[in-house]
């Protein structure tokens, strides 16, 4: 099925507006490389002063900024380990001016050395496979929260939203990372913070980095590979997401503000039917299982004819709401942003405040963040420099749980109550809410629930790290590092007791309060020295600490006085209390080593020890290290002369890094209080411990090639990969007389291979003042179960199926063959693959994939003139197979829901009818007619429900213009004035039949995501 959502033409109209004035701006390029010897230096930072636009110097060294205002600019140039440099130019108007940088080296400032991870970025990845997304790209995206800038835009990371619901975050999957029993997810670390993202909200999608403003955001990195990431060792084996706020500079203060506005509206996947079409189909499927179990139609059966019986249960059909109208509206979305940002040559500071305010579709559901950042860098003397970074962040979400059907999801019902229900029975009146029979199948009326609940979650963040930079004697130079993460965060959920579900105990209460605080500290010692100017060896070591802890507390209550008693004291009957305590701590050693000739050949190795309080004391430490290398062919004299290749750089890494990411106590035995006898408390053990449990292994290979041909014009990478995950955590069976059904041991294998490619092109480059660039990435990936508990070639861990030699996590169901055309009666296939009337036999049911798809990734273009920049951006996922459980409630005939409007014409009616879909069959009104004469359930899982759930998606459309510098100079100290409109989801291209196509598995009435227009201004003074 294709779905074009209307709004697109929108979007494309924006993509073809003609005649707007053109502002004054010209481009500036050049190449940035060491005075010394003439080689690139790929990753300098290249700004202009006065506008606080800039671009970082690609592989070969070049850099190029567009849009630059016409007229005298000031550049400056900045990379680790060498001095800075500052020029002035004059910028053409619609034309370009080229400015080469020679930087030299010994005398660089210890602020430009100060970065979020053990040592300088350019060092890190110089090896490694990466994938970075800058801070202009986070800009861009409409996203509450940043990581999501990285959906589509870096290779080899699968990012996936969690939800629509105002606030949500994104699941990121680095490289097909995958584990049984422990977690997939990648270390997060904000400046040198390392964050704990677990979500610790019970009533909404709750993500620790929506607290961080994405406007704030210098870069995000995303460390692949094992020389990439295994400094970090035994929290790596998911990939490592490097987090840089921006900082401060010296110079004139600037002042930047930025503000959007706009609406937010629901993607509505399928239409429901109305009220008569319901009810002919609920008499339809009457009649149809009376025939099939009575033999004889329900006139005769019950004595009036079915559509009375059924009008009479379900009608009137003088009722026909609208449910999706009256859950769903059209939000208004809006933020508000404002920076500061200057210093002198000894202190620099960036300081910004922020305020988000986000309706959801749904009614009464929002988001709001308010936040405040500061970072400083100081130089006391020349050879210290200190730094603290600090975010306080206050978030908070109103509104829905996403998953769930009847109680907790608003957009499951939206879709499934009939139509011949009303919202009130006298308007207006919550206790006269929908309360509807037979077998109370809605007693949950979702406008009220939304009206008159309350489902209130708010959370305080501060974030915070202190810094100290020593420029020791002989080439030696040392780092501090203290940083801390600390959450607050509480819940109210409050049922109103004049609501029918609620009335029969006087309302409910529930409170909860929970405290995270995770810290870690760090110090290393680093050398770096060149001999003879072409021998250069680095090296760095170091210790860290790490600890988290969590408490928690809730209580709740029923029996309200009424809906003006909202605290748990005015509850006639406390009904529970709860509360834990729970904390890990890890202390690690690491060090690294390269050695790199003439910026040609580079070898190195990184070795780490990580010990963990999660694994059992037989196993608490782990070693982790990788070697790893590069060659730069083209430093080599054979391609000196050619003006194709500009970069060429072949990579090769192996390494062994871990999995720390299960629960706290899992490796221990463990007990808890089991009530009391005789007024005497008790305990009792549940889980029996594994002193040798530990870490989940990855072993990593990859080789990969950076290219860049005609002077920068074609630029990226190509990488191949294999990761065996061995170690695997899997729990082993125990005879019954032991007391305990399992115990999690290390065994197994489940192997990783894939193909990561991103491409960068200039297509025209200021070709009369136009500029057009494409980016383009797409990744390959498959995955293979290599071995599992000995003497089972299978495991089943929530529903997913393992098994040796087969994909990782897949789905497992009997196949559907269609309706049976002489009948109706749905079909299915046996083991043998014959028909049959049987779809509930576990001997027929076959492998069908899984929820991993076969590539993914994205592509967008950006199209500049003078002062106009339109951009499109796509993202895609294809080769998934998903159980869609929504599809099963909206086709299924015997539950007395709404179906889906596609069931009008495409299900089957007569004798002869060819079609996927069968008869309407099945009731509720009397005993035996939900099921056919022979017992078969009507409602089976089987590959019927199963959906290609692959996409392709216009993520993004955004158009921009800058007023020409000519008009925003007479304006006093007013720098630049952008406006701009974009629009998000605009369109999607899927076969899939759910509310979206990208939040897939076995949830019900997932919060889709919504479709948003804004339009926006950014000024700089």
């Amino acid at each position: 099925m294709k779905r074009l959502i209307p709004s697109v033409v929108f979007g494309l109209a924006l993509l073809l507006l003609p005649g707007l004035a053109w502002a004054q701006q010209g481009t500036v390029t050049g190449t940035v490389t060491e005075a010394e010897t003439g080689n690139p230096l790929p990753g300098a930072t290249v700004q202009i002063v006065d506008e606080g636009s800039g671009a970082a110097s690609d592989a070969e060294g070049q850099y190029r900024i567009a849009g630059v205002p016409a007229g005298e600019q000031t550049l400056r140039v900045s990379f680790v380990g060498y001095q800075a440099q500052e020029r002035t130019v004059n910028v053409p108007e619609g034309g370009t001016v080229r400015v080469n940088f020679q930087l030299q080296t010994g005398e660089a400032q210890l602020e430009e050395v100060t970065v979020s991870a053990y040592r300088p970025e350019t060092d890190r990845v110089a090896t490694g496979a990466d994938a970075t997304v800058s801070g202009e790209s986070i800009e861009t995206a409409d996203l509450t929260s940043a990581e999501g800038a990285l959906q589509g835009r870096a290779s080899g990371v699968r990012v996936t939203s969690l939800g629509g619901q105002p606030g949500s975050g994104f699941s990121i999957q680095v490289r097909g990372a995958l584990s049984v029993n422990a977690g997939s997810d990648p270390l997060y670390i904000v400046d040198g913070v390392q964050i704990n993202k677990e979500n610790n909200l019970d009533l909404a999608n709750g993500n620790p980095l929506s607290t961080i403003n994405p406007g704030n955001i210098e870069s995000i990195q995303v460390l692949k590979d094992a020389a990439a990431a295994s400094i970090y060792g035994a929290q790596a084996a998911n990939g490592v997401v490097v987090i840089e706020t921006k900082e401060g500079r010296s110079g004139d203060t600037q002042i930047n503000f930025s503000t959007k506005l706009g609406s937010v509206s629901n993607i509505e996947p399928y239409g429901v039917m109305d009220s008569e079409q319901y009810l002919n189909f609920r008499a339809e499927a009457l009649d149809n299982a009376s025939r099939e179990n009575l033999g004889i139609p329900a006139s005769v059966a019950f004595g009036s004819d079915p559509q009375t019986i059924v009008n009479g249960a379900f009608g009137p059909d003088s009722i026909n709401t609208d449910w999706t109208d009256q859950v769903f509206r059209e939000g208004f979305t809006q933020s508000y942003n404002l920076s500061l940002r200057g210093g002198s040559d000894d202190t620099q500071f960036y300081i910004s405040g922020n305020f988000t305010r986000d309706e959801g579709q749904v009614i009464d559901s929002n988001f709001r963040r308010g936040g405040l950042r500061l970072n400083l860098n100081h130089q006391p003397a020349d050879f210290l420099n200190l730094s603290a970074k600090t975010n306080l962040s206050t978030t908070r979400y109103q509104g829905t749980i996403s998953d769930g059907p009847f109680i907790n999801s608003p957009f499951w019902a939206a879709y499934n109550i009939p139509p011949t229900s009303p919202v009130y029975t006298t308007p207006g009146d919550p206790s006269t809410a929908l309360n509807l029979t037979p077998n109370s199948t809605f007693s949950y009326n979702p406008v009220a629930q939304e009206k008159f609940n309350t489902r209130e979650s708010s959370a305080n963040t501060i974030t915070s790290n202190v810094t100290a930079n020593w420029d020791l004697p002989a080439e030696f130079a040392a780092r501090t590092f203290a940083g801390v993460q600390y959450v607050d965060t509480k819940e109210f959920d409050y049922g109103d007791p004049r609501l029918p579900p609620n009335a029969g105990f006087g309302g409910e209460g529930f409170n909860s309060t929970q405290r995270d605080i995770t810290f870690n500290v760090s110090q290393t010692l680093s050398y770096e020295n060149t001999f003879a100017s072409v021998n250069t060896i680095s090296a760095l070591a170091g210790a860290e600490i790490k600890r988290n802890r969590e408490q928690f507390t809730s209580g709740s209550g029923e029996g309200f006085p009424n809906e003006l008693f909202r605290t748990l004291a005015s509850a006639a009957n406390p009904t529970d209390v709860s509360s834990f305590s729970t904390q890990y701590r890890q202390i690690s050693y690491f060090g690294n080593a390269t050695y790199t000739f003439d910026n040609t050949y580079q070898i190195g190795g990184t070795l780490r020890r990580d010990a963990n309080s999660r694994f059992g004391v037989d196993n608490q430490s782990g070693i982790f290290g990788t070697v790893s290398g590069f060659w730069r062919i083209s430093n080599e004299s054979f391609l000196e002369d050619t003006d194709v290749i500009s970069n060429l750089k072949l990579r090769a890494s192996y390494g062994v890094t871990g999995n720390s990411d299960i629960g706290n106590f899992q490796s221990r035995q463990q007990f808890s209080g089991s009530g009391e006898y005789n007024g005497t408390p008790g305990i009792r053990p549940t889980a029996l411990g594994n002193p040798s449990l530990t870490w989940e292994e990855k072993v990593s290979t990859n080789v990969g090639l950076d290219y860049g041909f005609f002077g920068g014009r074609i630029t990226g990478s190509v990488d191949v990969f294999r990761d065996d995950r061995e170690e695997l955590l899997l729990f082993r069976d125990l005879s019954l007389d032991s007391g305990f059904g399992s115990y999690l041991d290390n065994v197994g294998e489940i192997r990783v291979e894939g193909l990561d490619f991103s491409v960068s092109t200039i297509n025209l480059n200021d070709w009369n003042g136009l500029t057009w660039e494409t980016n383009f990435n797409i990744s390959f990936q498959r995955t293979e179960v290599r071995s599992l508990l000995p003497g089972d070639d299978e495991v089943t861990s929530g529903g997913d199926v393992y098994r040796v030699g087969e994909p990782a996590a897949q789905l497992r169901y009997t196949r559907y063959a269609g309706a049976n055309p002489a009948n109706g009666r749905p079909m299915y296939l046996d083991a043998n693959g014959d028909l049959t009337y049987v779809g509930n036999d576990p001997d027929n049911e076959k492998l069908i994939g899984n929820l991993q798809p076969d590539f993914y990734g994205g592509f967008g273009n950006t199209i500049s003139y003078k002062g106009l920049q339109v951009s499109a951006f796509f993202q895609y996922d294809y080769g998934r197979k998903t159980l869609n459980n929504d599809r099963f409630f909206a086709d299924v005939g015997y539950f007395p829901y709404n179906k889906a409007e596609r069931l009008v014409d495409n299900r089957w009616k007569e004798p002869g009818d060819v079609t996927e879909s069968p008869a309407a069959f099945g009731s509720l009104l009397a005993s035996g007619l939900d099921t056919y004469a022979d017992g078969t359930d009507p409602g089976i899982f089987t590959t019927r429900f199963v959906e290609n759930a692959s996409y392709i998606r216009l993520k993004e459309v955004k158009v921009s213009y800058t007023l020409p510098k000519s008009l925003t100079e007479t304006v006093g100290s007013l720098r630049n004035v952008t406006v701009f409109v974009q629009g998000s989801n605009l369109a999607t291209w899927t076969n899939y039949t759910g509310p979206d196509p990208e939040l897939v598995g076995t949830g019900l009435g997932n919060y889709p995501q919504a479709r948003t227009l804004t339009a926006g201004l950014d000024l700089g003074l």
